[in-house]
C-alpha cells in the first residue's frame, strides 16, 4: 500500500463515520416524537349548542318509511342541546322527547338514545350518521339507525344553532 492511498481511505472512512453519527442522531430524533392524540371530545366541542328545526306533514310523507304511520308524532317544532361533554336531550313543542349520548370522529357522529318519551319507541337506539356544519345549519345524512324517528327529525332539514 502506497502513502498515497491511505489518506483517500481515512477519508472515506470518516465519510462514512460522519453519515452513521447523522443516521443515529436522526433515528434518535424521530424516535422521541409521539404521534398527536385527538381529544375525544373535540367533536362534541365543535358541535356543543342549541339547535331547532320544524318537522312537517310533508317531511313525513317525502320520508323513506312514509308508511308508518307514528312518524306523524315527529311533526312540530324541535330543539335539540348538545353538551361540550357530549350528551344531548330533545324536546318536541316543549316536551321531553329523548336525552342520551353522542360521539364525533371526523364528519362521522353517533347518537345513542339512552331514554325517551313514553309514546316513543327510541330507547337505546344507535342512530350513525355523516355529518356538515355551516354558519348555523347542522345537517345529517344517514349511514345506519334503527328508530326512524330519530332519523326523519334528523335528516329532513338542517338544524339552526341559536344564539
Amino acid at each position: 500500500m502506497n502513502s498515497e492511498e491511505v489518506p483517500v481511505f481515512l477519508k472515506f472512512a470518516r465519510y462514512l463515520g460522519c453519515v452513521f453519527v447523522l443516521i443515529l442522531v436522526l433515528s434518535a430524533c424521530s424516535a422521541g416524537k409521539k404521534q398527536p392524540t385527538v381529544d375525544p371530545t373535540q367533536g362534541a366541542q365543535l358541535l356543543a349548542g342549541a339547535y331547532t328545526t320544524t318537522i312537517t306533514a310533508d317531511d313525513v310523507s317525502r320520508f323513506e318509511i312514509s308508511s308508518d304511520p307514528n312518524l306523524a308524532l315527529n311533526q312540530g317544532d324541535w330543539q335539540f342541546t348538545l353538551t361540550n361533554d357530549g350528551k344531548f336531550s330533545a324536546e318536541k313543542d316543549g316536551n321531553f322527547m329523548a336525552e342520551g349520548k353522542y360521539m364525533v370522529k371526523d364528519d362521522r357522529i353517533e347518537v345513542y338514545i339512552e331514554s325517551d318519551c313514553e309514546d316513543c319507541d327510541c330507547e337505546n337506539s344507535i342512530g350513525r350518521y355523516v355529518w356538515a356544519l355551516s354558519g348555523d345549519a347542522l345537517s345529517f345524512a344517514k349511514t345506519a339507525g334503527s328508530c326512524y324517528g330519530m332519523d326523519l327529525v334528523l335528516v329532513s332539514h338542517p338544524l339552526t344553532r341559536q344564539p
